[in-house]
């Protein structure tokens, strides 16, 4: 492999510049490019690759192609750049909850080209932290070691309540007999699985997700002191499709719509939902793995 210093990514060589230079291409929230190989990419794009092939582990929408390689240099370089002095970066733990840190972008360049390491005691606890005692793959009886986490480049987002701080999810990987390949426990993972097998078969799955959820007028201090006894509702009483209740929490109720899309979220459908304080939010449809990815974040924004 090769390490990349910030310095190289904001002077590239001619041959790399070339290839962040090309004609780019949406899919989902992060921008790829794609062109065909050219004298003098060679040995550039080459090295690219070899970090490249790691990214977003075996996911179905990153080919390892030249303009991959162009791809990953042009994101690295944009968060190299960015105002926000750290970089977020996350995993879905085996509840389906976002866990996470903020790492110095020299770490996330190092991170991008060799993973990072990540305590995989977040798939041998519940969601609050209560260490389960029968596990097999992770638990007391391993010590709770750090697991190599890699991260999807296709997954970056910029958090609009947090400064605008760039965001990335990353997939659990582990070493077996000397292969690196996705850590079973990783439902990320699985679900990439799933959708490889769904693609042998000339399927593409489509999908979106639904949420109906309480919202109250607590802090996580009042909540705590109620021991998750007895909270308030934003509003009570039963008024389901209420423009008026909406209103009520007017500031709350337009972020979800204006906050959550600028974070690649977007919601289609958002209204009241019978029950004191409940709101049904439905997300726009897409690829199976962005759904599920979209619902992960959509309950940590």
């Amino acid at each position: 492999g090769m390490t990349i210093s910030p310095c190289a990514l904001l002077n590239p060589p001619a041959g790399i510049a070339r290839l962040a230079g090309q004609g780019r291409r949406r899919i989902g929230n992060h921008q790829r490019l794609h062109h065909a190989p050219q004298r003098g990419d060679a040995e550039d794009a080459g090295r690219l690759n070899e970090i490249a092939r790691h990214v977003g582990g075996d996911d179905q929408r990153q080919p390892v192609v030249v303009g991959m390689a162009g791809a990953v240099q042009a994101v690295v370089a944009g968060v190299v750049k960015s105002p926000t002095p750290g970089v977020k970066v996350a995993v879905s733990d085996i509840d389906g909850i976002l866990r996470g840190k903020v790492l110095h972008k020299d770490k996330f360049v190092s991170a991008v080209e060799g993973g990072f390491g990540f305590c995989d005691v977040v798939y041998g606890w519940d969601m609050h932290d209560q260490c389960y005692d029968n596990t097999t793959v992770t638990g007391w009886h391993k010590g709770y070691p750090d697991a190599l986490a890699r991260l999807d480049l296709s997954t970056h987002r910029n958090v609009p309540w947090d400064g605008g701080i760039d965001f990335f999810l990353g997939n659990f990987v582990r070493t077996v007999k000397g292969r690196e390949e996705p850590f079973p426990l990783d439902g990320r993972q699985v679900l990439k699985r799933v959708l490889a097998r769904a693609a042998k078969s000339g399927v593409q799955p489509m999908c979106s997700l639904e949420f109906e959820f309480f919202n109250f007028a607590e802090t996580p201090q009042s909540w705590a002191g109620k021991k998750g006894v007895g909270p308030e509702p934003i509003t009570p009483g039963m008024f389901g499709y209420s423009l008026l209740r909406a209103g009520h929490a007017r500031d709350y109720f337009n972020a979800l719509f204006s906050e959550l899309a600028a974070f690649g979220v977007p919601i289609e459908g958002l209204h009241t939902e019978t029950g004191p304080g409940v709101y049904e939010a439905a997300i726009v449809y897409s690829d199976a793995l962005e759904a599920g990815d979209r619902a992960l974040l959509f309950k940590a924004g």
